[in-house]
């Protein structure tokens, strides 16, 4: 009877390890740790209890080491890779970790974007690779934001807004024996709709007259349509007077300017007259005057750098403080 016994108990033993897929999920919540193996004692009637019992122990310590838990993600980072006037690109960095020990697929991810409780973008990454065992990778989600449609789509936005926003994803896992399961992520931020400053000529003094070589000043305002803070790095300019270039060049003193903020800059420079023509001469010794100024504002945002560029005309005349013919 014993040897029986014993050679049942080999036969359960090598059927409890076989029997790997006869696992039980413990669904009461998806992310609890744990596949355990099941066995009914008294399969094998009250004569191999003892053996049963010890089969037991070892399926204990089996499940264990084969215990499987729900990845999970986490937003790593988000940065706006590409910011202009007429489009953003936002990539959304999600942390997933796999805490099982054995690799797990990625089948696919699908996101989408809401505005104002509207759906406004949607898209999928196919095959988004494995999850090594006990290990994370970080999955970029890149979404990318045409301006004009979302001005279009919402007509409160318009440039100069901050647009709030609700980003879902759903990562789509496959694990063995339970199947295919969701890990959901949610991220609300937001980005702007970058407005291109209203730069304007205040006005020309000139320091020095002359027809060979003449220093001035240009004092130019620049007004912050945004509803955010800008810092002003650097400012790029070429000013006009009718179609004749008189001056251009790079002002990089840091300014700020708050939102819907008012600025000043102070521009000097030197030009030759005798090189422009006589219009120019007239319009340096106090004639009314068409002009052009145009360039570019380089900012830095707590959305990133942003480039502006602008242009502006009109008329002006000029005033002359210290008049020296040659």
């Amino acid at each position: 009877m014993s040897a029986l016994c014993a050679k049942v108990s080999a036969a359960v033993l090598v059927a409890v390890i076989a029997v790997g897929v006869v696992v039980i999920f413990q669904a009461d919540d998806l992310g609890a740790k744990l596949l355990k193996w099941k066995l009914k004692e008294k399969v094998l009637g009250d004569g191999l209890s003892e053996s049963a019992a010890g089969v037991g122990n070892v399926l204990k310590k089996v499940g264990s080491a084969l215990s499987f838990g729900k990845p999970s993600a986490d937003l790593h980072g988000l940065r706006i890779s590409e910011l202009s006037t007429t489009e953003a690109k936002l990539i959304f960095q999600v942390k997933v970790t796999n805490p099982n020990p054995i690799v797990i697929p990625l089948t696919d991810v699908v996101y989408k974007v809401v505005i104002n409780d509207r759906e406004f973008v949607k898209g999928s990454i196919p095959d988004a690779g494995t999850l090594g065992m006990h290990d994370s990778k970080i999955v970029d989600i890149g979404v990318h934001v045409v301006f004009k449609d979302v001005t279009d789509t919402f007509s409160d936005l318009k440039p100069g807004s901050v647009v709030r926003y609700l980003m879902s994803a759903t990562f789509l896992v496959d694990l063995p024996v339970i199947g295919r399961i969701e890990i959901p992520i949610d991220h609300d931020g937001d980005f702007p709709i970058p407005a291109i400053p209203d730069v304007d000529l205040d006005e020309l003094d000139w320091v020095d007259l002359s027809f060979t070589e003449t220093k001035a000043v240009a004092y130019v305002k620049l007004e912050n349509l945004n509803a955010f803070t800008m810092n002003i790095k650097s400012f790029d300019y070429r000013l006009y007077l009718t179609d004749d270039l008189i001056s251009e060049g790079k002002m990089e003193k840091p300014i700020g300017v708050e939102e819907k903020g008012v600025t000043r800059l102070t521009i000097p420079f030197t030009f030759r007259p005798k090189d422009l023509g006589r219009a120019v001469w007239d319009i340096v010794s106090g004639a009314e005057s068409g002009y052009r100024l145009e360039g570019t504002v380089s900012v830095e945002s707590r959305f990133g750098a942003i480039k502006l560029p602008f242009r502006k005309g009109g008329s002006t005349i000029f005033k002359k403080f210290k008049a020296s013919l040659d």
